[in-house]
């Protein structure tokens, strides 16, 4: 049986999509607990004082081992998914200033949809900060 390697953030409000790598070489319990749980819909709150970045509340939840990031030292375009404290799937898609310990990376954006990124942060936190409309996302397997 093969497993899949990407998925899709569907913020059908915005008509965009992006395209993510799961990162199976890093975080291969991880993915296949996150996998378990798809497809499931969420709204992205976004950071206010830390950088560019969002995140989303799951159900996902139980310890897994997994390697973690700091903040600051993950690519563009990193998502991350905590199972045991915050419950989220994060999404960096710029500068992140703060040096917080970091969660599990489990997926990075395609190179081709990260011109995309930015309109989605940008849209998350008006979305946060001035018109309280939520954005969704949908997540499913690619």
């Amino acid at each position: 049986m093969s497993r899949p390697t990407h998925i899709n953030l569907d913020f059908a409000s915005l008509g965009i999509v992006l395209k993510a790598r799961l990162l199976w070489d890093l975080n291969p319990e991880l993915c296949q607990k996150f996998l378990e749980t798809l497809p499931f819909t969420t709204i992205y709150s976004h950071t206010t004082a830390s950088g560019q970045g969002m995140y989303a509340p799951t159900r996902v939840v139980g310890a897994v081992p997994a390697k973690h990031m700091l903040l600051t030292e993950m690519p563009h375009g990193t998502l991350t998914l905590s199972t045991d404290n915050y419950k989220t799937l994060g999404f960096f898609y710029g500068r992140i200033t703060e040096p917080l310990p970091g969660f599990p990376p489990i997926a990075e954006v395609v190179d081709e949809d990260k011109p995309r990124m930015g309109q989605v942060g940008r849209e998350v936190w008006l979305s946060n900060t001035v018109t309280h409309e939520p954005i969704a996302v949908t997540v499913t397997t690619a």
